[in-house]
């Protein structure tokens, strides 16, 4: 989504100058074709909404408002005040394909081992890519909705190492590939654009899946607590917050139950076997 006066004005940096009415005549015809795009106005989006100026309409995708406005609302609140990454003109006109993506050693990675070390065709390497990188357009980062992906189109691992090394080199093409929510800028020059200061992870969330192997006892939640506390840690406050995530989720656990401790039985006390003797004299002299 951008508006028309935005779009112009990339074009005009790009390009030979055309005037905003003769932009504005041009956009009007558009608007009334069939693409998988609108030219809209607040107008033609919100009923309480005053009439809008020819160019302050906007190029919006079809599919923010095929269905309802949600999805629409939610992406101008996660671009606003973000500015518009612009590449340069021959690289912007590959766009057109609607297939195309940017080519970047982490997609290279990513290809290599689906097609080297998980041994698919080329085309289904192909295939996998393409939903891998839709994902990590629309900025997914939970790990099992992209697994469940995966596993829907046929992808299986056959080891613990291929798994690790799949989630790896997902979660590095993630940061570097250019995201919607980031008007085109990927997270990792998004990262790099904040003072240093800001750069420096201070909290952190347990997400479901490490959350469930803690509460059933396939991580040791007191010895992940004794690794963070000798672990170090670019700052304290991130420290603490992963500590606080610990002590939420034990809150959550269910207490193991008591073992029985059998009760300790003395040499000269009544032998257990009913005998009537000692138990020095009955099980325990016979080594019972």
């Amino acid at each position: 989504m951008i508006p028309l006066r935005r779009a112009l004005e990339i074009f005009n940096q790009q390009n030979e100058a055309i005037p905003e009415k003769t932009f504005a005549d041009f956009a009007e015809i558009v608007r009334h074709e069939e693409h998988d795009y609108s030219i809209l106005g607040a107008d033609e989006l919100f009923t309480d909404a005053k009439p809008t100026a020819p160019l302050d309409r906007e190029l919006i995708a079809e599919y923010l408002y095929a269905i309802d406005l949600d999805d629409y609302m939610e992406l101008a609140a996660a671009q606003k005040g973000k500015p518009y990454y612009i590449p340069p003109k021959q690289e912007l006109l590959k766009y057109a394909d609607p297939d195309y993506y940017e080519s970047t050693p982490q997609r290279d990675a990513m290809w290599h081992f689906l097609r080297h070390d998980l041994r698919l065709s080329k085309d289904r390497t192909e295939d996998f890519l393409y939903e891998l990188f839709l994902h990590a357009e629309m900025g997914e980062r939970n790990f099992q909705v992209i697994l469940d992906d995966m596993e829907r189109m046929g992808l299986r691992f056959r080891t613990e190492g291929a798994l690790d090394k799949f989630i790896r080199l997902y979660s590095d093409l993630n940061n570097h590939s250019r995201m919607i929510d980031n008007r085109g800028f990927t997270p990792m020059e998004v990262t790099a654009s904040l003072p240093p200061e800001a750069r420096i992870l201070k909290s952190i969330s347990i997400g479901p899946n490490m959350t469930a192997a803690l509460q059933n006892g396939e991580m040791d939640l007191e010895e992940l607590r004794a690794e963070i506390l000798k672990k170090e840690m670019p700052n304290d406050q991130l420290r603490m917050s992963m500590l606080a995530e610990l002590d939420r989720i034990k809150k959550t656990m269910t207490p193991a139950p008591a073992k029985d401790v059998a009760k300790k039985i003395g040499r000269n006390d009544p032998c257990p076997c009913g005998s009537g003797k000692k138990y020095k004299n009955c099980c325990l002299g016979k080594g019972e």
